[in-house]
């Protein structure tokens, strides 16, 4: 007899304390403390018409690119008659401007590619 009402007194502590639990979470969520799912990032892609035609050029300019934009994935397609730079970043900005001028500078013809 003694053993059941051990067992009885542990499964209440259990479920007393499970539900205290499941409000402390609720009420932590409401509160901001506790975050129920990661943000997911949105990723924005740009792609760019060039007149870049040389594997080294485009390494320069891959460089270049990285180099004032750390965070950028950038990457050419050379065997397409539009020479594409196509760039993507995790924060959802893209430089549009700051790309276009990086290859004027390096005079090379660039423009935005209409969807």
């Amino acid at each position: 007899m003694v053993g059941s009402v051990m067992m009885k007194i542990k499964y209440i502590r259990l479920r007393t304390t499970f539900i205290k639990n499941i409000s402390f979470e609720t009420a932590s969520c409401r509160m901001g403390r506790i975050k129920k799912s990661k943000k997911t990032k949105s990723i924005m892609t740009e792609i760019f018409r060039t007149n870049v035609k040389h594997e080294n050029d485009a390494e320069r300019i891959i460089f270049l690119l990285k180099l004032k934009h750390k965070k950028l994935k950038v990457n050419f397609d050379l065997e397409d008659c539009d020479s594409i730079l196509r760039v993507e970043n995790r924060n959802g900005n893209i430089p549009v401007i700051s790309i276009i001028n990086i290859l004027q500078k390096n005079y090379f013809l660039c423009e935005v590619l209409p969807d």
